[in-house]
C-alpha cells in the first residue's frame, strides 16, 4: 500500500506500507477502540458489529487482485493531494 501526500507548499511525502502491517493495524485499532473508555455507547455498539478478520481478509484480497487500485484520491483547491493506492 502506498500513501502519497503533497502539501500546499509543495512538500511531498511517500509512505510504503506492507498490506500485512495495514491488516494488523486494522485489527489492533478496532480492538483498541472497542476497549476505550472515551467512546459513547452508540459508537461502541457499531464497533462491536464490525469483524476485524473480515476487513483484514478484504485487505489481503485487495492486495492480490487489485494492484494499483486507488482507495483514496483527494485533491483540494489549495493544491494539496492525498492518495492511497493498493
Amino acid at each position: 500500500m502506498k500513501v502519497r501526500i503533497v502539501t500546499k507548499e509543495g512538500k511531498k511525502f511517500r509512505l510504503y506500507m506492507p498490506m500485512a502491517l495495514a491488516s494488523i493495524g486494522v485489527r489492533v485499532g478496532l480492538w483498541g477502540a472497542k476497549k476505550s473508555r472515551h467512546i459513547d455507547e452508540v459508537a461502541r455498539e457499531y464497533l462491536c458489529i464490525i469483524d476485524e478478520k473480515i476487513i483484514a481478509n478484504a485487505l489481503k484480497d485487495l492486495s492480490r487482485g487489485y494492484k494499483g487500485l486507488d482507495l483514496v484520491d483527494i485533491q483540494t483547491k489549495d493544491g494539496e493531494i492525498i492518495k492511497i493506492t493498493v
